[in-house]
C-alpha cells in the first residue's frame, strides 16, 4: 500500500511539472505579447510615420522585396521589385517584374507583400499563423532587438523548399 501511494504522488508530481512547464507555444505567446506591447510603445514615442521591406527569396535563384510605407496609419505606398540571384554569387539582378502603387491603386497587384501596416501584421500573425498545428507544422515568431516583430510564420514539417507562408521585415525605419 505504502508503495502504491509512493507510485502514485510521484505520478501527480511528475503531472503537475510537466503541465506547469511552459510549452513552445505559451513562449512563443508571450514573446508575441511582449513584442506587441513594445510595438505599441514605440508608435506612441514615435509616431505612425513609417517604412518597412520585406524580402521573400527561393531556394531555386529568384526573390522578391516589397517595400511598404505608412503615414498616418495608413498605407500610403507599395512598390515591388522581382530579381534572380548571380550565377556564382549572391548579387542581386533586377528584372523587369516591378510596381509602384500609391493612392487608389494600393493593393492592386497580387504579387508581393500585402499592403498592410505593422499593425494588421501582427493581427495575421496571432489570426492566422501562430494559430497552426504544432504537429504538422514548424511555426516561428522572432523579433528584432528592439522588440519588434522580423518574421512570423510557419511551414509544414513534411516540405522540402519555398512551403513558408507567412511574414518578414528585413528593414524598419520611423518617418
Amino acid at each position: 500500500m505504502r508503495k502504491s501511494l509512493h507510485t502514485f504522488m510521484s505520478i501527480v508530481l511528475i503531472g503537475l511539472i510537466i503541465s506547469c512547464s511552459k510549452s513552445p507555444v505559451s513562449e512563443q505567446h508571450d514573446a508575441f505579447e511582449q513584442s506587441l506591447k513594445t510595438w505599441q510603445n514605440l508608435k506612441d514615442d514615435n509616431g505612425e510615420d513609417y517604412a518597412y521591406s520585406s524580402v521573400s527569396s527561393s531556394a531555386f535563384g529568384f526573390g522578391s522585396e516589397t517595400i511598404i510605407t505608412v503615414i498616418s496609419g495608413e498605407v500610403v505606398r507599395r512598390s515591388y521589385q522581382e530579381f534572380t540571384f548571380g550565377e556564382n554569387s549572391f548579387d542581386r539582378i533586377n528584372t523587369d517584374v516591378s510596381y509602384l502603387e500609391e493612392g487608389m491603386a494600393i493593393g492592386t497587384n497580387e504579387r508581393g507583400l500585402m499592403a498592410v501596416t505593422i499593425d494588421e501584421l501582427y493581427d495575421t500573425c496571432a489570426g492566422e499563423y501562430l494559430t497552426v498545428n504544432e504537429v504538422d507544422n514548424n511555426v516561428f515568431f522572432e523579433t528584432e532587438t528592439n522588440g519588434v516583430v522580423n518574421l512570423c510564420g510557419f511551414f509544414p514539417k513534411n516540405c522540402a523548399d519555398d512551403c513558408f507562408t507567412g511574414f518578414s521585415i528585413d528593414s524598419f525605419e520611423f518617418l
